[in-house]
């Protein structure tokens, strides 16, 4: 686990305990921090999406993202343009 640079001292000590909990069980996280976001690959991460009265979810392909993750974007700089979805 790498946290993007500049994330906040907070995030960058909170996400080893939320890698260390899921180890002993299935852990769910929900945020709307691109910094948080960043700490973490796509593949562990579903995005969920508002349509109509239902919620979908979807979980990331780094393939999809790849072209962007090569470009040093990280997932938080994605989630920032909209480009993961789950934002308004």
């Amino acid at each position: 686990m790498i946290c993007a640079v500049g994330t906040s001292r907070l995030i960058t000590r909170a996400t080893p305990e939320f890698y260390a909990a899921a180890r002993k069980s299935q852990l769910i996280v929900s945020t709307q921090s691109a910094d948080l976001l960043s700490c973490f690959e796509p593949h562990q991460l579903i995005v969920v999406e508002r349509q109509g009265n239902e919620s979908k979810f979807k979980r990331l392909d780094k393939a999809a993202l790849q072209v962007w993750l090569d470009d040093e974007y990280s997932l938080g700089d994605l989630w920032r343009k909209n480009i993961l979805g789950g934002r308004p």
